[in-house]
């Protein structure tokens, strides 16, 4: 794990650049609205008797790019029939880094998956042009780890749709393509798209809000995760205010749930906690305990978990003021184009 870790951080400027150019042709084939399919039928994925179309279409996007909803409709089309999800259903996307995914994650899709109306949900990975850029180093590693924190979840699935579309993901253009897999080819049965996000993300949209609210046109409703700071009154007000919308409309767009008391977690605070391990203990040694369920139960069993938390909410204050992520070796972050674009737009 060491040497893994090493080899990343190691990175050659010409690696870098290789990185660089790929998210680059991605946003270039966007632009000139090309789509890649490849033959579906060869991706060997075999629905079973009870299983949602949508999650394996999940699978298959993982697989096969594409950039719009002319890709859209010509991978569903290629896709056996029986393989082919039924419209009217309603799909839920979460579209985040994942980096790595953590228990608020797991307790959000789950909730979300209870919503009322809601069919399937998509953990989408996404691969960001100015903050968070090094998480395209580790794609494979974050779907690996996705997969395994939802695999107990029936109605949920990991994809790679966002990231894949280049530019098109941080446009309407991703919803909308969504929307092809929920609505019928002739528009007569249409489906429902639910974004996931936190109550935090919603705070931010005041920085682009002529964007935000085409982009939430472009959905059904808004499963909101309300996080101590904001109260649903203020979340309503911000949507209203971002978009213009009225009370009523607002009112029946957010679906409000609540987290748990591990609300103040984050992917960004558990990397410094991984990384302080290390530091303190041999990785050989951390593999052990972390393979043996029985040690982890004693060790678990030691502590009042009140206290675990007081301790954790403690040392969260040491280790953001000290230990500031850096990205070695990376060349300086696209220019936004647009303000507030260095903020989480789908996320």
């Amino acid at each position: 794990m060491c040497g893994w870790i090493l080899a990343r951080m190691s990175l050659k400027d010409a690696q870098v650049d290789s990185l660089r150019e790929a998210s680059t042709k991605s946003s270039r084939d966007s632009s000139q609205g090309r789509h890649r399919i490849a033959d579906v039928t060869s991706v060997g994925i075999t629905a079973g008797d009870n299983e949602e179309p949508l999650l394996e279409l999940a699978s298959v996007l993982r697989k096969h790019s594409i950039l719009d909803q002319a890709g859209a409709r010509e991978l569903l089309a290629a896709l056996p029939e029986a393989q082919r999800p039924s419209p009217g259903k309603g799909l839920a996307i979460f579209p985040g880094s994942f980096n790595p995914p953590h228990n608020l994650h797991l307790e959000m899709v789950k909730a979300a998956c209870t919503v009322p109306g809601v069919d399937a949900m998509w953990l989408d990975m996404t691969m960001h042009r100015a903050k968070k850029y090094y998480v395209g180093m580790v794609e494979k590693e974050r779907v690996r780890m996705a997969d395994v924190a939802v695999e107990d979840v029936p109605k949920a699935a990991v994809t790679t749709l966002q990231g894949g579309m280049g530019d098109n993901g941080w446009s309407r253009e991703y919803f909308d393509t969504l929307r092809v897999f929920v609505d019928s080819p002739d528009g007569k049965i249409k489906g429902q798209l639910l974004w996931v996000m936190g109550s935090d993300v919603v705070q931010g949209m005041r920085y682009y809000k002529e964007k935000a609210t085409g982009l939430l046109g472009a959905v059904d409703r808004l499963i909101v995760f309300e996080r101590e700071v904001h109260t649903r009154t203020a979340i309503l007000s911000m949507v209203e205010h971002i978009t213009g919308w009225d009370k009523a409309r607002v009112a029946s767009f957010v679906v409000f749930q609540t987290l748990g008391p591990k609300a103040y977690v984050s992917s960004s605070l558990i990397r410094r906690y991984i990384v302080s391990l290390m530091e303190l203990v041999p990785i050989k040694v951390l593999q052990s305990v972390m393979s043996d369920r029985d040690l982890l139960e004693f060790y678990h069993s030691l502590y009042n978990q009140e206290d675990v938390k007081l301790g954790i909410v403690a040392t969260r204050e040491q280790l953001l003021s000290t230990m500031k992520e850096t990205s070695p070796r990376l060349p300086p972050a696209p220019t936004p184009a647009f303000e507030g674009e260095s903020k989480d737009l789908l996320l």
